[in-house]
């Protein structure tokens, strides 16, 4: 921003008006931050990693599982293709040292695993005997079932799985908030008994605005929760429009918007905004704002209402009488001006 005298500290939000598909496919072609396979490999593990809340979620059910001892398993919900499974194995191959995800649709074989004896030694052999490489890490191991809804034993199992305290268990499914046997899936198995009491459920949406935003590559300290942002908070602004303080107009609170901002820049309405045409020039428009001849005006007591905190309306402020020189002799009355205050900026 660019000013001259009482500069005044502005706080500006940002808003946009894009359509969601432009936004996503913006997302995709330019922020190094997205989930996308840039390798053309099909393998999850060539893909970036998409800061998501949800993670946070996953965390501290960990945390509370190993400090308090709680015998619970996680059931993490949610429609398809919003990130579920990528999510939790991300989680997986980050936070412990030895990771093992079933998916039931795309390996039914291993729904083997959970036939016979539920107990979670005799799950824990048949799963040695059935998948390649897994180790058990006594305290840092995390199952991860996917697709849960196609293994109803599975579900069943849950509960006896949640009691042995040396490995987490996280499954996830798609139906899971419909009752069985009332969805279109015919891959959909009804458990013998729900986990009642030994699981607990968080449910996984898809990509809000502020997880957008990350994605896109803004910092979180650049993002204002709107719940947060002043209600105040509603003037589209544009380079090269003038910012006046309506509060006080007195103290010359102004400014000249000087830059582009990536996304709308929106103002309180606690500012007027001069949109300035071709004909008049904003450098001028903004020292006249500040001359004896607006000031007499705006700080008039029949437009500046308040004996505190005296304030003049859009409507009055916008009322006011400006002159309007050809446009020329507007930019050598503001060379002048600034050749003038030359001396006071260099002191």
């Amino acid at each position: 921003f660019w000013g001259v005298r009482n500069f005044f500290s502005l706080r500006i939000y940002c808003t946009t008006k894009k359509s969601y598909p432009i936004f996503m496919q913006n997302l995709i072609d330019n922020s190094p931050n997205f989930m996308y396979n840039r390798s053309g490999s099909s393998d999850w593990e060539d893909f970036d990693m998409l800061r998501r809340k949800i993670y946070g979620d996953l965390l501290e059910w960990k945390s509370k599982r190993k400090e308090e001892r709680i015998k619970k398993c996680l059931l993490v919900k949610g429609a398809r293709q919003v990130g579920k499974s990528f999510i939790i194995k991300e989680f997986g191959k980050n936070e412990y040292k030895s990771f093992v995800c079933i998916d039931f649709f795309r390996q039914p074989a291993l729904k083997s695993i959970f036939d016979g004896e539920l107990t979670s030694e005799e799950i824990l052999k048949r799963m040695t005997a059935n998948i390649r490489n897994f180790s058990l890490i006594p305290g840092d191991t995390l199952i991860f079932l996917d697709e849960i809804q196609c293994c109803g034993n599975a579900r069943t199992a849950m509960k006896f799985l949640a009691e042995d305290l040396r490995f987490d268990v996280i499954s996830s499914g798609s139906l899971m908030g419909l009752t069985y046997g009332e969805d279109d899936d015919e891959a959909v198995e009804v458990p013998a008994s729900v986990p009642v009491g030994y699981e607990s459920q968080i449910t996984m949406y898809s990509l809000d605005f502020e997880e957008f935003l990350w994605g896109y590559g803004y910092r979180e300290d650049t993002i204002i929760d709107a719940k947060k942002a002043p209600s105040r908070a509603r003037k589209i602004v544009s380079q090269g429009d003038i910012l006046y303080s309506t509060v006080r107009p007195y103290l010359h609170n102004m400014c000249i918007v000087d830059r582009e901002f990536s996304l709308t820049p929106i103002a309180s309405t606690g500012f007027a905004v001069f949109a300035c045409h071709d004909r008049l020039f904003n450098k001028f428009l903004f020292y006249y704002l500040m001359s004896p001849d607006f000031d007499a005006y705006a700080n008039d007591t029949d437009n500046a209402k308040g004996v505190a905190y005296p304030a003049i309306n859009d409507d009055r402020l916008y009322k006011a009488l400006i002159p309007l020189p050809p446009v020329q002799e507007q930019h050598r009355i503001v060379a002048q001006i600034e050749k003038s205050f030359a001396p006071i900026s260099s002191m």
